[in-house]
């Protein structure tokens, strides 16, 4: 899996694609985040989703590299980091309050 993923990152035109399918990817979570926080900024929620889907993928080649209880730890930090974010975007009316 790693040495296909270093592939991918050598050649720029297989990089461009997998930038692109991470770009719809994050944009598909977005969608379904925007529809439980509608009250949220798109835009903060297009970049929080987008580093999401790109931090998930990193999280799984780390993972697959380290040793089963380490990688396993790995991943269950990335999940509750990225549960915080999809439970608790933060809204406009947020934002305002937490700067009074």
């Amino acid at each position: 899996m790693r040495d296909i993923w270093s592939g991918t990152q050598a050649d720029k035109q297989l990089m461009a694609l997998e930038l692109a399918e991470s770009r719809a990817c994050g944009a598909l979570l977005a969608s379904a985040m925007l529809r439980v926080h509608p009250d949220a900024d798109p835009k903060q929620i297009a970049s929080s989703a987008f580093l999401i889907w790109q931090l998930g993928e990193a999280t799984m080649r780390l993972a697959i590299s380290l040793n089963r209880t380490e990688g396993d730890a790995i991943v269950d930090a990335f999940k509750r980091i990225t549960l915080r974010e999809l439970l608790l975007p933060q809204s406009p009316r947020r934002r305002a309050a937490g700067r009074q």
